[in-house]
């Protein structure tokens, strides 16, 4: 006899088993995901550790910085060090607060703070400036180390060459400096027509463009207030419009706006791949780096100390029927009478940005701020002790080695230099392997006309990218990613 068996299937089938697992698969990888990856539960959370962290940091800081500030508005620094003492887990507080001290950095239960002169205070970016081993400034992230003069493979061109139509893509790459309004002469019924000045450099037309040669960059130093590393060109930027391709400037007009148009021109270099900016090289970022200071040189005295152009001495100057009376309060009073009837006196008022004739009776005082020196001796002699910068130092080879051949440079910054009837109006320079200056307009109306090269100095984003290379050279130059 035949049995009649029925199956019944109480399991699962091979595919939904396949299925299922799939689908498992499928949510725990979105899990997964959600927990981990840049935007993942578990990043964020710790986003918010480090946010809170850094938060409660700054705000310990921040009222340490504030029970120090005196009833003048300013930091009490003995108050400051003491009350930065008082923070539970505070590290790397200064030995000594001084006014030199600012901005530094403390750490707070390992979050970092950087302390700020006028009371501000904020977490520091992504690069620090400090010494290595061998005693050497290096810019470091905490994994590359980038010492002072290494090469920085930075394209202000953003990759290609630029045309002549001067723009793309709305970013300016070229710049016009133009001659503008030549205003200077020794007729004294010229009076206050300067007002209505065109802007330019006094001498002619000279276009710049960022396809002129730079031989590369080069690491200059590191910005601590925003905490930017500079870089700055390997070579002075030339023209196409003069002989040599230097930048000329001439008259009153090259006074009024020659800072001006040298940021402008270094300013085209600002636009490549991790820059926020350039500008012209200054007097200042020299001096920060020689520790130069024209109040104390190198042989502890005042720049030309007890002579009349002596720095900051006052001179007051007045129009008279006969010419130019001059006293200088500061040399015991010096005083006498330069010229004739017909002598004038020009001078340059900064908050008028105006230039403005003296008339019979009036007077002006003018403060000479003119000063040159050795990078190495701190003086106004090559010959000494070095005090300065070292001649075989990267700071020295960038800023001042070969400047004698042909590549001094302009330093956007005005100077005045104080002489007995007349003052000279001219700029700062770095020629000769020194910091120097050269007047293009006397206030007795005579012009000079000075040429120098352009250094753009270019600041990067402070948390840039940077990796790969040595920075030794060209070749092997750092990569900004």
């Amino acid at each position: 006899m035949e049995k009649n068996v029925k199956y019944t299937s109480k399991g699962i089938t091979l595919i939904a088993l396949v299925i299922t697992i799939i689908v498992l698969l499928i949510l725990a990888s979105v899990t997964i995901a959600t927990l981990t990856g840049k935007n993942g539960l578990l990043s964020r959370a710790g986003e918010a550790k480090e946010n809170t962290g850094q938060a409660n940091a700054d705000e310990q800081v921040q009222v340490a910085v504030l029970g120090s500030i005196g009833k003048d508005g300013n930091i009490i620094n003995g108050e400051l060090k003491n009350n930065l003492n008082q923070i539970d887990k505070i590290e790397d507080v200064p030995e000594e607060i001084t006014d030199e001290t600012y901005p530094f950095t403390v750490k707070v239960d390992g979050y970092k703070v950087k302390i700020f002169k006028d009371g501000t205070v904020k977490k520091p970016g992504k690069w620090e400036q400090t010494k290595n081993d061998q005693n050497e400034t290096i810019i470091t992230d905490g994994t590359t180390k980038i010492k002072i003069g290494a090469y920085i493979d930075y394209d202000p061109t953003n990759g290609g060459e630029i045309k002549d139509d001067k723009v793309e893509n709305g970013v300016e790459y070229s710049y016009k400096s133009a001659q503008g309004t030549f205003h200077a002469t020794n007729d004294e019924s010229i009076q206050d027509t300067s007002s209505n000045m065109e802007r330019g450099n006094g001498y002619a037309d000279q276009y710049y463009s960022v396809n002129a040669q730079t031989n590369g960059w080069r690491v200059l130093g590191f910005d601590e207030e925003t905490d930017e590393i500079l870089l700055i060109s390997a070579d002075v930027v030339k023209t196409e419009s003069t002989s040599d391709g230097d930048l000329y400037f001439k008259g009153e007009t090259a006074y009024e706006w020659g800072i001006d148009e040298l940021n402008d021109i270094c300013g085209i270099y600002g636009n490549g791949k991790g820059a926020s900016g350039a500008r012209s090289i200054t007097v200042e970022d020299i001096d920060r780096i020689t520790n130069y200071n024209p109040l104390r040189t190198g042989d502890g005295k005042t720049f030309e100390d007890g002579k009349i152009n002596e720095y900051g001495n006052k001179i007051i100057y007045t129009k008279k029927s006969n010419g130019i009376g001059y006293n200088a309060p500061m040399m015991n009073n010096v005083s006498g009478t330069y010229g004739n009837a017909n002598t004038i006196f020009r001078y340059y008022d900064e908050e008028k940005k105006k230039w403005i004739t003296l008339e019979e009776g009036q007077n002006i005082e003018f403060a000479s701020t003119e000063y040159y020196y050795s990078p190495i001796t701190l003086t106004t002699s090559y010959v000494g002790e070095q005090l300065g910068i070292a001649p075989n130092s990267p700071e020295y080879e960038m800023l001042f080695s070969g400047t004698s051949s042909g590549k001094g440079y302009w330093l956007a910054n005005r100077m005045t230099h104080g002489n007995l009837g007349f003052t000279r109006f001219g700029f700062r320079c770095v020629e000769s392997e020194a910091v120097y200056r050269y007047n293009v307009i006397n206030s007795n109306g005579n012009v000079t006309t000075k040429h120098y090269g352009v250094r753009p100095i270019v600041s990067l984003e402070e948390n840039v990218n940077i990796s790969g290379g040595d920075g030794e050279s060209v070749a092997t130059a750092y990569k900004i990613q």
